[in-house]
């Protein structure tokens, strides 16, 4: 399982779901999956973005809920250690709030 990082910002989004726990559990449960680099479900669309969120994956928890995060990978002797390495929450929320 991968290490998961809150940033700042994952963590003041995230309060603005409190009142609305069925999109809690939806968020936290495509973060299980990441974390346990399961597949994720076809509704999600994850897709890698550009420009100021270069390496950066956006990831569909509903049609106006987007979940940002990085995946770290650490490498030893050419192999990926998913234990070792991380899975960072970097934002989440709709779209006019992330891409203002």
């Amino acid at each position: 399982m991968r290490e998961i990082v809150f940033s700042t910002k994952f963590k003041k989004d995230i309060k603005h779901f409190k009142n609305n726990q069925k999109v809690l559990d939806e968020i936290f449960a495509i973060i299980e999956l990441l974390a346990n680099d399961k597949p994720l479900p076809e509704k999600c669309v994850p897709h890698q973005l550009q420009g100021e969120y270069k390496g950066v994956t956006d990831c569909h928890v509903r049609p106006d809920v987007i979940l940002l995060y990085r995946l770290k990978d650490t490498i030893k002797d050419g192999k990926v250690i998913t234990e070792l390495s991380l899975l960072e929450l970097l934002r989440v929320g709709s779209h006019s709030q992330l891409f203002k």
